[in-house]
C-alpha cells in the first residue's frame, strides 16, 4: 500500500489498497470453535465504514493498512503457539466508521446489520473516559407521530450500549410531569444493570400526555446531587441528554438550568425530534451549557445521532 503519513488530511495522495484484508467475504477465514468465529490469524481484517467523504474513507483504509504490520507483530509476540488464547486488537476510525482488527474475521452478518465501531462501548470509553449520563426523554402524546416513541426507545438503548461499567447513568421519562424514573441515583453500566434498564424501557409507555420541560430537568439535578452524595458517580464528566418533539410554552427558566449545570459541571445535549419541531428552546438550552443541539427530522436515524454524543 501507499499512503501519505506526513501529508495534510485534505491531500489527495491518500491512495492504498486493502486487497487481501476484506472481511466479507473472507475466503481465507476458517471456523474456529475457541474463537467462536471464522478467522484468519495471518492477516488483519478491514471493514469499510459507511459514513464520511470518499477521501475520509480512503484515508481510513490507508491508516488501517499502516497499522496492519504493527498488529501482526504484536500478535506474533503475544499469542500462544496454539492460538487458543483469545485476544483481539482493533481500531475504529472516527470519520468513516471503518474497522480494523487482528485476527481477520468474517464479518458478513455485522456488515448486513450496519456494524459501526463508534457505537461500541470500547470506542466511546476511549473517546470520553468515565462519565455520568442522565437521559431525559419526552413520552408525550405527540411522540406517537411517525413512530417517534419507538425511535426514542431505541435511541435510549443505543446510548446505554455505548457505556461500560465505569460509567453511571439513569433514565427520566416525561410528559406533563415526570412520568417515570429508572432510579433515584445513577447506576454503573454493568451488563446486568444495562439489561435491567432495557427491560425497564420495554415496560414503559412512550406516548401520552402533555409536555413540561421544567419537571424532568429539576429531577435530573436532584439525581445528580443524590448520586454524588451517595458515591454513585464516575467522578468524571457529566452529561444530560434531553430529547423532545414538543413545545413547552411555559418553560423559561434557563437560568436555573445554567446555574445547576455549572454547579455540577454538566454538559447539556438537546435533540428536537420531528420535522417542523420547535428548536428555539432546545437550542438555547444546549448552547448556554457547553452542549450541542441537534434538529432531528422524521425519518432520520435518531439512535445513531444520539449515540454519537462523544464526537
Amino acid at each position: 500500500s501507499k499512503h501519505n503519513p506526513g501529508g495534510d488530511a485534505s491531500d489527495s495522495a491518500w491512495t492504498c489498497s486493502d486487497s487481501g484484508r476484506g472481511t466479507c467475504p473472507c475466503p481465507e477465514c476458517r471456523d474456529n470453535a475457541i474463537w467462536n468465529s471464522k478467522v484468519d490469524f495471518l492477516q488483519t481484517g478491514y471493514l469499510a465504514g459507511r459514513s464520511g467523504t470518499p477521501l475520509e474513507k480512503q484515508r481510513a483504509a490507508c491508516l488501517s493498512s499502516g497499522i496492519s504490520a504493527t498488529y501482526k507483530t504484536v500478535a506474533a509476540k503475544e499469542a500462544d503457539a496454539s492460538l487458543q488464547r483469545v485476544g483481539y486488537q482493533y481500531f475504529g476510525d472516527q470519520a468513516s466508521g471503518g474497522y480494523t482488527s487482528w485476527p481477520r474475521e468474517e464479518m458478513c452478518k455485522a456488515n448486513e446489520t450496519g456494524y459501526d465501531p463508534r457505537a461500541r462501548p470500547w470506542y466511546a470509553a476511549a473517546a470520553t473516559g468515565p462519565k455520568d449520563v442522565i437521559i431525559i426523554a419526552d413520552v408525550s402524546g405527540s411522540m406517537g407521530t411517525a413512530d417517534r416513541h419507538l425511535l426514542a426507545q431505541n435511541a435510549v438503548k443505543k446510548i446505554l450500549d455505548t457505556m461500560t461499567w465505569k460509567d453511571f447513568a439513569t433514565i427520566i421519562l416525561f410528559n406533563n410531569g415526570v412520568k417515570a424514573v429508572y432510579s433515584e441515583t445513577m447506576v454503573p453500566l454493568t451488563d446486568a444493570n444495562r439489561n435491567a434498564m432495557f427491560q425497564w424501557c420495554d415496560r414503559q409507555t412512550w406516548r401520552g400526555g402533555g409536555t413540561n420541560f421544567a419537571a424532568p430537568i429539576e429531577r435530573a439535578f436532584e439525581i445528580l446531587e443524590k448520586s454524588t452524595l451517595g458515591g454513585q458517580t464516575s467522578m468524571c464528566q457529566k452529561a444530560i441528554m434531553f430529547l423532545t418533539d414538543g413545545e413547552d410554552d411555559s418553560y423559561s427558566d434557563y437560568s436555573f438550568l445554567q446555574s445547576k449545570a455549572t454547579a455540577f459541571d454538566a454538559i447539556v445535549f438537546t435533540y428536537a425530534l420531528g420535522t417542523g419541531a420547535d428548536t428555539s428552546k432546545t437550542k438555547r438550552m444546549a448552547c448556554m451549557n457547553r452542549g450541542v443541539f441537534y434538529a432531528v427530522p422524521d425519518g432520520a436515524n435518531l439512535a445513531a445521532i444520539m449515540s454519537s454524543y462523544y464526537e
